[in-house]
């Protein structure tokens, strides 16, 4: 049994000790956390006292204040260089980061100056927006503006020509003879003369005769007519154009071309 006792003792010991050992890690932990805030408290202190204090710092700290506007400076440098290298630039409107092609802030809109960079060969730089285009094109691919022409070097003096030696005088040419004269034109055939064809003209028909008593159309070489057996008078054969005829039923004198009596109405056959 004490055998027993020892083992249940020495288990309780390990234990233990891995407690205290897992309790040990733990405050190192809080420990670490713990000295990086007040660390981070020291770099805020430095970093105002040498903003507020960078000539009158006192004597114990002038040397700190000084390695870190050294320090800053050596920073600032290598920023700027990386800057260039990777073409950024800050608008002076509102400081956004911009890339050193454009012409314009895309957040604010201000525009941006050109920048004074070596012109590469056979390119000319806008104006307007200082983008290079080719030296043929006319206007610029960046904004549209006409592209100006490079200003011409003046010409180098041209030496005076050589006097020139008079022409050789030109034998005058001979006079032209005369052209013959030109025979006159043979006169024009008279045109024949139309002669219109009778057969195509219309010839009138004869009036046809009718019967006096009531205006029906006659046969040829009848003594009494057919519709009203009035006997046919010798006058009736052939009536005169436009003659004047009576109306059957009231007497009325009618026009040889009438249908209706304009009296009574009556239609007239």
């Amino acid at each position: 049994m004490a055998f027993l006792d020892d083992i249940g003792r020495a288990f309780t010991n390990a234990g233990q000790k891995t407690r205290d050992m897992a309790d040990i890690a733990r405050f190192n932990s809080l420990l670490a956390e713990e000295e990086k805030k007040i660390n981070a408290i020291y770099y805020q202190i430095g970093k105002i006292y040498v903003q507020l204090h960078p000539q009158d710092a006192e004597e114990a700290l002038t040397t700190y204040v000084q390695a870190c506007i050294d320090t800053q400076k050596n920073m600032d440098e290598i920023n700027a260089r990386i800057r260039q290298l990777k073409n950024i630039i800050n608008c002076p409107g509102c400081g956004t980061e911009l890339s050193g092609d454009i012409a314009f802030c895309s957040v604010c809109g201000y525009r941006l100056p050109p920048r004074q960079v070596p012109v590469p060969d056979g390119m000319v730089r806008c104006v307007n927006c200082g983008t290079f285009v080719p030296q043929n094109m006319r206007f610029c691919s960046g904004c549209g503006s006409p592209i100006q022409a490079a200003p011409v070097a003046p010409m180098p003096p041209v030496a005076p020509m050589p006097p020139v030696a008079p022409a050789t005088p030109v034998a005058p040419a001979p006079p032209v003879a005369p052209a013959p004269p030109v025979a006159p034109a043979p006169a024009a055939a008279p045109a024949p003369q139309y002669i219109p064809d009778m057969a195509a003209v219309a010839v009138p028909e004869a009036p046809v005769a009718t019967c006096s008593s009531c205006n029906s159309p006659l046969e040829p070489d009848c003594a009494f007519c057919v519709v009203c057996g009035a006997p046919v008078s010798a006058d009736s054969s052939a009536p005169a154009e436009n003659e004047a005829s009576s109306c059957p039923n009231c007497g009325a004198s009618l026009d040889s071309d009438s249908v209706f009596c304009i009296e009574c109405g009556t239609k007239i056959n």
